[in-house]
């Protein structure tokens, strides 16, 4: 019975090397991979966005019509008398022979108005650059000294014929006009006009 034992022994012992030597022979083989390979991986795989595309993402919206309401009431009334002695002097300071010059001058083969430029109030603006000193209620908000400025825009529409076929055209030429007043004073004013044919 020994014997018999002694081969059965024998032949578990060589399937067990057996089985040991394929096993190694058959793994896998692990490269060796560095932090630096792993880390380069990943952020190969990573898109990062630029400031634009995280800009576009944010959505800001605040409501200012309380802060507007609030700067209305304390300081409307100065905002308004400079809007109104802004623009009153700007169309003062137009001059209507030169901007029938600059239009004539700007638009190739002119020939005569048919319609003279006439202002279109829907298209004015006055935007206030530098408020100034304001006083309300007895209280002065500012320095005494400060300039007030204004820019107005005026649109002057007009028809004209060309001298080719003497087709009737429509056009209109922008004027804006920067008002300064000097020291905030409304009757020391300087006033600067730059046509746009649109």
């Amino acid at each position: 019975m020994q014997a018999k034992n002694g081969s059965l022994v024998a032949t578990i012992l060589i399937c067990t090397i057996l089985l040991a030597g394929f096993s190694y022979m058959t793994r896998p083989v692990i490269p060796e991979v560095s932090s630096t390979d792993i880390a380069a991986a990943v952020l190969a795989g990573i898109s990062i966005p630029t400031a634009e595309e995280i800009g576009a993402n944010i959505n800001v919206n605040v409501d200012t019509s309380k802060t507007d309401d609030l700067w209305d009431v304390m300081f409307g009334g100065c905002t308004r008398t400079l809007e109104n002695a802004a623009e009153s002097d700007v169309m003062s300071e137009i001059d209507m022979d030169d901007l029938k010059d600059f239009i004539e001058d700007s638009i190739e083969d002119f020939d005569r108005f048919v319609s003279n430029p006439a202002i279109d109030d829907d298209e004015t603006e006055v935007e206030v650059v530098a408020l100034g000193q304001c006083t309300i209620y007895s209280t002065e908000f500012g320095e005494d000294d400060e300039d007030k400025s204004a820019e107005v825009t005026l649109v002057y529409d007009f028809k004209y014929e060309d001298e080719t076929d003497n087709t009737e055209h429509k056009g209109s030429v922008t004027v804006t006009g920067t008002v300064v007043y000097d020291e905030g004073d409304f009757s020391d004013e300087d006033v600067e006009l730059s046509y746009v044919l649109n």
